[in-house]
């Protein structure tokens, strides 16, 4: 879903990534999204944990 919509809205990290920010939930942290992520340039930002409403990254 993330590459089609990266390929889609022609998204590319050429003059600043794109950050996709998630809760720690194993599906957003585990190695073939994380691989996936690294391959199209995005960045991962993850909420601290036991607190759902911050933004680490910004």
């Amino acid at each position: 879903m993330i590459t089609k919509a990266c390929i889609r809205h022609g998204i590319a990290a050429v003059e600043r990534p794109l950050v996709l920010h998630s809760d720690n939930g194993s599906a957003m942290k585990g190695g073939t999204m994380l691989s996936t992520l690294q391959q199209l340039g995005v960045v991962s930002s993850f909420s601290q944990p036991r607190v759902s409403d911050d933004n680490s990254f910004a």
